[in-house]
């Protein structure tokens, strides 16, 4: 707006190739053109299960297992990834503290991490042991192309 009025002496198109060259740096430096908030909550659920993924899920394929202060339950799917079914109060409350639940699965459902229900709900309703059928948030994470993923770009 300067320019057009005059105020300074710089010519359109510099300033739009300029204007431009910084918007690209500082997409790249932000590494997403999603909502922020929304990518970071998406890396708060995958760090929490890296964190939290042997000790706060149930496998639902060892029925005698037992885990204090469960966030959800734990399988693996025909590729040999691990699905994560995590409770919805969790997910909610805990996992996305901070952030919007539906943005962070939004984002999560665009990487590629969220499993849909047929619906196109962002949970699913899936028969859990003691809890009959109910819905929960599935995420599809494998550790170790994460890992592989995460030290990419770093």
């Amino acid at each position: 707006m300067a320019t057009d009025f005059g105020v300074t002496k710089w010519d359109r198109k510099d300033v739009i190739k300029c204007v431009e060259g910084m918007f690209a740096e500082w997409l790249e430096a932000r590494g997403t053109i999603g909502g922020f908030d929304a990518a970071q909550g998406a890396k708060q659920v995958l760090s929490f299960i890296a964190q939290h993924g042997s000790s706060r899920f149930q496998s639902l394929t060892d029925s005698f297992m037992r885990v204090p202060n469960r966030a959800g339950f734990k399988r693996e799917n025909i590729n040999g990834q691990s699905e994560y079914l995590i409770l919805p109060e969790i997910f909610e409350g805990e996992i996305c503290r901070g952030y919007s639940a539906i943005s962070v699965a939004r984002e999560l459902r665009m990487l590629g991490h969220l499993k849909l229900a047929e619906e196109k709900n962002l949970a699913r309703k899936e028969r859990l042991p003691e809890l009959g059928r109910t819905r929960v948030y599935t995420i599809v994470y494998d550790n170790e192309s994460e890992l592989a993923t995460e030290n990419a770009n770093d």
